[in-house]
């Protein structure tokens, strides 16, 4: 699972809804298999405020029926979201900051084929936040239950790349001396980051370089790396190693194929970085498969209703940095050189 995915995989959520059932029936050997119904919201939302548009993913787990099966029910839109919610986020500091979210069925954000029907992708979503002066409150009611469903985020803001000159450009090359200077101060309630290099490249066709489609790769150098006291963040510090230009460059070859009815080439490259919340942290600790025979605790989830916690799903907060670089010329021909159908 991605830890800053911004839009929830609907494997993620029927994950979640397996674990639910899995732990709900493991303490008692007698299931009732279509015991009364009992609602439970599945949310997923991520703000980060540098965003212009926000998105909170919100649907319920379904129940069995008598004559339909778990198949059948997955592929019905309206057994996966609710009829009419009100979502609304608040200043967790003062309830007169709020802003009521709008529902969205479009097809801005399809859903990939799979179990779930692809037939709708309802999200709630505001191009605004509520002045904030440290955590959003998220808020779900359910006209037709009476239900008010709530959940708390610390926000994540600030943070930035320093140190890297004034003339920021890059000088890739092969030798194991030239390393990757990264270093950066993390934002506040930033709890761990993943930190990487983003290759922006166009890819064209070889018979046609006017028809051409705009991608990315990304380069890890640390996933969950923890926002201690290592912070500012430097690569060459003592928890973390410096890394060579050229695993970057080996790298290239092994995560895009090569296909001779295209071209590619470079347009950009950033130093970037996301930084995530304790919570997020939180549920993937708790996600990780157990090896051994004690069942983990899986059902974390900050979603509550009257203080208990009731939901499945987390809201949260992560923030972006990055510090766009200018590559010299040196370094596009060895990204041609060890890139597959990249032209310098």
């Amino acid at each position: 699972m991605s830890i800053f995915e911004a839009k929830m995989n609907r494997n993620l959520v029927f994950f979640y809804i397996f674990l639910w059932v899995l732990t709900a029936s493991s303490c008692d050997n007698k299931v009732e298999i279509n015991a009364p119904y009992n609602e439970i919201p599945i949310v997923y939302g991520m703000i980060d405020v540098s965003e212009d548009q926000h998105y909170i993913r919100i649907e319920k787990a379904f129940q069995n029926s008598d004559n339909l099966s778990s198949g059948q029910i997955t592929q019905i839109p309206d057994s996966l979201y609710f009829d009419t919610l009100v979502v609304k986020l608040y200043d967790a500091n003062n309830p007169a900051s709020f802003v009521t979210l709008e529902r969205y069925d479009g097809a801005k954000y399809p859903k990939d084929s799979g179990t779930f029907s692809t037939l709708r992708n309802t999200l709630y979503t505001t191009l605004t936040l509520p002045t904030i002066t440290g955590a959003l409150r998220l808020e779900i009611f359910n006209p037709k239950s009476g239900k008010t469903y709530t959940a708390t985020a610390n926000i994540i803001r600030g943070g930035d790349f320093t140190s890297f000159g004034s003339n920021r450009n890059i000088a890739i090359n092969e030798s194991p001396s030239r390393v990757i200077q990264y270093v950066f101060n993390k934002g506040e309630n930033a709890y761990m980051y993943d930190m990487f290099i983003r290759l922006y490249y166009k890819e064209m066709n070889a018979s046609d370089t006017t028809i051409s489609v705009d991608k990315t790769l990304d380069f890890y150098l640390a996933k969950g790396y923890l926002a201690d006291n290592n912070f500012p963040y430097r690569n060459n510090s003592s928890g973390f190693n410096k890394i060579p230009w050229i695993e970057f460059l080996r790298f290239l070859p092994k995560a895009i194929k090569r296909d001779d009815s295209k071209v590619r080439r470079v347009t950009n490259l950033t130093y970037s970085a996301y930084g995530g919340s304790r919570d997020f942290a939180d549920l993937q600790e708790l996600s990780k498969p157990v090896v051994g025979f004690v069942q983990r605790n899986t059902e974390y989830s900050n979603i509550k209703l009257n203080g208990k916690q009731i939901g499945i799903g987390i809201f949260t907060s992560r923030n972006y940095l990055y510090e766009e670089q200018a590559l010299i010329d040196s370094s596009q021909f060895f990204i041609a050189k060890y890139g597959p159908n990249f032209i310098y």
